[in-house]
């Protein structure tokens, strides 16, 4: 018989082995890289430490730009503590951000690299939320921000900040998380078109600041807020319309606890804030309930805000609707012809618990009067001795059953 050649004989000899290797290559393959193929990375895959101390932006980069080669995709920031340097999402599409752990922002204020926001979006935002899971947590360890007087006039950042062309249908959201020490405001949205918005849900926001920190604020810009906690120094919500591109806004928000702050706030310079509600909230605390504003300075109108089956305890003011506003920084205002129109603003089923000198201020213009029409409506004091009633100027409206308006209401009625 022939004599077979060495390395044949060998390459033989080792067959099964080489299958073996290549099985063992192939299903290594698979487990590494199952989980990108269906759309799902790690940021700790990516060099991500997540002690708190080693920054791991450059991981949290890596993911996002792997994530842009898919249709679809997932990163996660799993159990531990990662620092983060700001963060931009570019033209963000079908892209989750589920946050198990926590995000730590820069804690000195010369490491932002911006004075906008911590997390981003910009640009086309389009299927993109960010999820909370297991005590999921954003921490924007503020406090330099609100105690160092050098930083006093310089704009503090959002933790999380919305603007350009957000893409509502199917969503673009924020749900299930903490939102902690945002150095200015926890939720930032501004700019975007009337009909598109940003839904906010299972939000627990919190601060320890002294009257500096916003809970959600929306400028030119739509959203719905619901399910939601939120303890902050100022205003809990602001929805406000002026000086942008974009001025004609709603939003909504319901079903959630106002806790410390400066309560529900409207403020109008120019533009049309138009069906907003406010329902199924519970006010603990706070100086203000709601409070719609219209800047002496300002033109525009608010229209069809309805504010209903809410309930306050120890709120310092529950109602304040007023078009002759004039912010401090402003003072003294120059009165315009136009003005900002208030009409309707539509209370009801609201019982309350008030602690300040007034159960509610309608403060309007005398050539541009507010319509405001209440209905079941129980403002008691907090203790004997504290004022209870309604002080108006140039406010006109009616109640429905003026025996269910109490203190009694100070309305004219309309002409």
């Amino acid at each position: 018989e022939q004599a077979r050649h060495p390395l044949i004989t060998g390459m033989e000899l080792a067959k099964p082995f080489i299958l073996l290797w290549a099985v063992f290559l192939c299903h290594t393959r698979v487990e590494i890289n199952a989980e990108h193929e269906h759309g799902v990375f790690n940021v700790k895959e990516f060099g991500a430490v997540g002690d708190g101390v080693h920054n791991d932006t450059d991981a949290l980069l890596s993911a996002i730009k792997q994530s842009q080669l898919l249709e679809f995709s997932t990163i996660i920031i799993p159990e531990g503590e990662f620092l983060i340097w700001p963060v931009l999402f570019e033209s963000c599409k079908n892209l989750r951000l589920q946050i198990d752990g926590s995000l730590l922002a820069p804690q000195r204020p010369q490491d932002w690299t911006s004075n906008t926001y911590f997390l981003g979006f910009l640009g086309k935002t389009e299927n993109c939320s960010i999820t909370g899971n297991n005590g999921g947590q954003i921490n924007g360890r503020g406090q330099p921000w609100w105690e160092n007087p050098d930083l006093k006039d310089t704009p503090a950042p959002a933790l999380l900040y919305f603007s350009g062309d957000v893409q509502s249908y199917p969503y673009v959201g924020v749900y299930n998380i903490s939102l902690k020490a945002a150095p200015g405001a926890h939720v930032m949205v501004v700019d975007t078109a009337f009909y598109n918005f940003v839904e906010f849900e299972g939000l627990q926001i919190e601060s320890t600041d002294a009257g500096k920190v916003v809970g959600v604020a929306a400028h030119n810009a739509s959203f719905v807020l619901r399910e939601s906690s939120i303890d902050v120094g100022a205003a809990n919500v602001l929805a406000q319309a002026g000086d942008g591109d974009s001025n004609r806004v709603f939003c909504r928000v319901e079903s959630s606890r106002i806790g410390r702050g400066k309560g529900l706030v409207i403020r109008m310079t120019d533009g049309i804030l138009a069906n907003s509600t406010f329902s199924q909230l519970s006010f603990e605390g706070t100086d203000f309930g709601l409070q719609v504003l219209g800047d002496l300075e300002g033109s525009g109108e608010i229209v069809d805000v309805f504010f209903n089956q809410n309930k306050m305890s120890g709120v310092g003011i529950p109602l304040v609707i007023d078009n002759t506003y004039c912010p401090p920084e402003r003072t003294p205002c120059t009165r315009q012809a136009k003005g900002v129109k208030i009409q309707p603003v539509m209370i009801e089923q609201l019982d309350a618990v008030q602690q300040g000198g007034s159960a509610g201020r309608f403060i309007c213009r005398q050539d541009n009067q507010c319509s405001i029409y209440l209905d079941q409506i129980d403002i008691r004091p907090s203790a004997p001795g504290v004022p209870n009633q309604f002080f108006c100027e140039n406010a006109q409206g009616q109640s429905w059953e003026p025996k269910t308006i109490s203190p009694k209401s100070c309305l004219k009625k309309p002409s």
